[in-house]
Parts: C-alpha cells; sequence; structure tokens
C-alpha cells in the first residue's frame, strides 16, 4: 500500500502542485460532482484528489495524471487495477491506494481528537453522545469499560467511529449497498507497545453482526489498525 498526506501547514503551493490541482479541476467527469459544493467543500474534494493521483504515481512509478472520477453515492472511482480509500479532516487530507491484485478491499478514516478545554466542553460533550447514538452498539459500551485508564470514553468512541467508517469505505465497494454503523462491532481494541511518546498504536477487532452479501457473513471477525497522535485518531482496514 501506499499512502500520501497533507497535513497542516503542507497545502501544496508548488507551481507544479498547483497546476495539478486545476488539471483535476478541470476535469469533464468531476464538473457535475464539483458544481453544487461550497468552497470549502470544493476545495476538500480537490485536495482528496489531488493526494489520490499522489498516491497512485508513487505506485506505479509514472508521472501520468490518472483520473479517480466520482459516482453515484460521491463514493472514488478508481483507474482499473486500483484500489483505494480517501479521507479528511480538520487540516489533514490522505489517500491510500493499492493493486487490485495484492488486496481486494481498503479503507481508511481520520477523525480529529475531541479537545475538553473549558470553553469547548459543553460542544464537546454533546459531539461524543451524537457520536455515541450513531455509532455504538451495547457490546462496545462494555467493551469501553475494560479499557479504562488504557483510552479515555472519548477517544475509544472516536475510535468506534472511525474504525467503522474504515470498515464501510473498504467492503461497500465489494458488497454494493449501505453498511450501518450498528451492522458491525468492534469487539477488542489491543495497544502496540509504544514506540513514540506523541503516539498511541494498536489493533481492532469487530465482527459482522449481518450478512453484507455471501462472501461476507454475520459472524466472521476482521482486524484493522489504528493510530492516535496529538491532534488525530487515524484507522485503516483492509481485505485480501
Amino acid at each position: 500500500m501506499i499512502s500520501f498526506s497533507l497535513k497542516p501547514g503542507e497545502i501544496p503551493t508548488e507551481v507544479a502542485d498547483l497546476d495539478l490541482l486545476r488539471q483535476i479541476e478541470g476535469s469533464p467527469e468531476l464538473a457535475e460532482a464539483l458544481q453544487p459544493m461550497s468552497a470549502k467543500r470544493r476545495m476538500d474534494f480537490l485536495l482528496g484528489r489531488y493526494c489520490a493521483v499522489r498516491a497512485i504515481q508513487r505506485l506505479l512509478g509514472t508521472e501520468a495524471v490518472p483520473l479517480v472520477a466520482v459516482s453515484h453515492d460521491r463514493a472514488p472511482i478508481w483507474p482499473d487495477g486500483i484500489v483505494g480509500s480517501i479521507t479528511h479532516t480538520v487540516n489533514f487530507v490522505s489517500a491510500c491506494v493499492a493493486r487490485s491484485t495484492e488486496i481486494r478491499g481498503l479503507g481508511i478514516d481520520c477523525e480529529a481528537r475531541i479537545s475538553m478545554i473549558p470553553e469547548k466542553r459543553e460542544m464537546s460533550l454533546q459531539l461524543i453522545q451524537d457520536l455515541e447514538q450513531l455509532a455504538l452498539v451495547e457490546e462496545e459500551k462494555v467493551l469501553a469499560s475494560t479499557l479504562e485508564g488504557a483510552l479515555e470514553y472519548r477517544d475509544f468512541v472516536l475510535l468506534v467511529f472511525s474504525a467503522k467508517e474504515s470498515v464501510y469505505k473498504c467492503f461497500q465497494p465489494l458488497v454494493r449497498r449501505y453498511i450501518d454503523f450498528k451492522e458491525v462491532a468492534i469487539s477488542s481494541v489491543k495497544f502496540h507497545e509504544a514506540v513514540h511518546p506523541a503516539e498511541i498504536t494498536g489493533t481492532f477487532t469487530f465482527v459482522l453482526l449481518n450478512d453484507l452479501d455471501v462472501n461476507f457473513r454475520r459472524g466472521r471477525t476482521f482486524a484493522g489498525s489504528f493510530t492516535f497522535s496529538a491532534q488525530f485518531v487515524e484507522t485503516c482496514f483492509r481485505v485480501a
């Protein structure tokens, strides 16, 4: 797998990069998708496609500019022979790609960590509650209680939400249907031994609570990975 990311202060400004952005923006295949977008949403979209193009160029060792189009449900349409995923949040955009001969599906997600500073506390508590209601099943609330001292509850809720976003992005192109947050349950979280003091890394295991299709039946378990940095939680899941 190859990834390409833009973090705070890394928004492209070189002439070649701006030319590439303009080329992506001017693609006729993206015109309909771009037309109704606000300025911010448009820039997020274009930077996501920029990262995707750069990642594909690295993967294939080419300077050619591949088209990453958009489907009716807003998902990326990857070039033949490529699987990938795009994510963006506050001040962070990333894309990850791989050859479809190596893996069948790939999903990544990044979410900004929830601040509990006094002036944001009320809004943060509401966000945690909203995400909990949207994404968590009862088994996950029990799991959270076993992680006390290792992971704060707000980070656990964000991890579950992000992990399920990655799972959705990976499975949706394979099963061709909407997958609800509560069709999947995170069943375990394991932490790696600390390598960098500013990061927490580990793996999550999840179980399917419903049949997604004939290949992905209820009860099957899978594993993905996560990283907590000072600002973000990033998750990744792939199907070989």
